[in-house]
């Protein structure tokens, strides 16, 4: 049984065997991907500077493949790639985002109007010379979302220069960088962590040489920020399997933690099921509504995979009592790529003066 699959969505007039195309579809192949081309059917003509066009023509195309793509059960694949040409990123994005799908993206030449969709994990293509977007625009997105960005110098929309020998050049450094990108597989930090609980990782159970590293972070004198009390509320931001909470719970009136990782909270509650005071959510932070406020907030470690630290830290002040605390400890690392050997994981570095601002 295959469980890799790979959708190609063309674009209007760039179809399947057209260079891009035709060799990332090969590429995939040859990986051992499973793999299906969307159709979409009959679409209006010259769209590019008609905005209404261009909306109907996605309009129009997202009811067919909607159709088409809804009879594949993507939950049995482990890998699942959109290959996607112009407006086909958008169509591409929209449906990955609208199904929850853990997709990589390859968007070749995108336009416009797929900057308006969040990207969450992708490899981007443009030449210099396509006017289909704009090119600092498409840095910024790139930037904010921590996406590989390739810029063609010179090249237009389809990837293309006037030199034939440039365009075969162009086209062989292309798919050498898809296949890196594929042979490498980057998780989400909810799958990295439901790996680590997988591999038998605990950290309410490390070896003392690793809490003792670990206490440099958030040892003795971050227990003490905390100013803890019996009255006092308390919420964890990045619960884990509760290596902190279990020193925190025994001496708050409540403990709540919230972790994205649903194999994480489940360890979290076992180690903590002797405390009544303590309830553990599974949720992403950000998203979660919370029914209640907070004399004490901490987080530890957590914020270098929080990309808008901003919206955190304007959420945290929301939960907080009149007179309530937070108490934050970040890493001092800025890779934006940690390396675990089997898969490598995306993050958002932190940086103290922005998160003070």
């Amino acid at each position: 049984m295959n469980h890799k699959i790979a959708i190609l969505f063309p674009g209007i007039g760039y179809h399947e065997d057209k260079p891009l195309l035709y060799y990332a579809k090969d590429l995939v192949a040859c990986m051992g991907y499973e793999y299906r081309t969307v159709k979409y059917g009959e679409m209006p003509k010259n769209i590019k500077e008609d905005a209404t066009k261009q909306e109907e023509a996605l309009i129009l195309a997202g009811q067919e493949i909607q159709k088409q793509l809804d009879e594949i059960d993507f939950s049995k694949y482990e890998s699942i790639v959109f290959i996607s040409k112009s407006i086909g990123s958008v169509l591409a994005v929209d449906y990955a985002n609208s199904h929850n799908l853990d997709v990589k993206h390859i968007l070749f030449t995108p336009i416009q109007e797929t900057l308006k969709y969040l990207i969450k994990r992708g490899i981007v293509f443009h030449g210099t010379n396509d006017d289909w977007i704009n090119t600092e625009d498409l840095k910024k997105k790139c930037m904010e979302e921590g996406l590989s960005l390739y810029l063609t110098e010179n090249a237009n929309h389809s990837l293309e220069t006037e030199n034939t020998l440039n365009n075969i050049a162009i086209l062989k450094v292309v798919i050498g960088q898809i296949e890196d990108f594929l042979d490498t597989e980057y998780v989400s930090v909810e799958k990295h962590y439901d790996m680590l609980i997988d591999e038998g990782n605990d950290p309410v159970y490390d070896s003392l040489p690793l809490k003792e590293y670990m206490d440099k972070s958030d040892g003795q004198y971050f227990i003490q920020c905390l100013s803890l009390t019996p009255t006092k509320n308390v919420l964890e931001i990045g619960v884990g399997t509760g290596r902190l909470a279990i020193r925190v719970a025994e001496y708050c009136k409540t403990f709540c933690g919230i972790d994205i990782s649903a194999k994480t909270v489940k360890r979290a509650k076992q180690n903590l099921k002797k405390y009544d005071n303590v309830s553990i959510l599974q949720g992403d932070f950000l998203e979660y509504t919370f029914d209640t406020t907070y004399d004490v907030i901490y987080s530890s470690q957590v914020f270098w995979h929080i990309k808008d630290k901003q919206k955190a830290i304007i959420k945290i002040a929301k939960l907080l009592t009149e007179n309530g605390i937070f108490v934050l400890s970040i890493d001092k690392e800025q890779s934006e790529i940690t390396d675990y050997v089997s898969r490598k994981v995306m993050m958002f570095p932190d940086d103290k003066d922005k998160i003070l601002e």
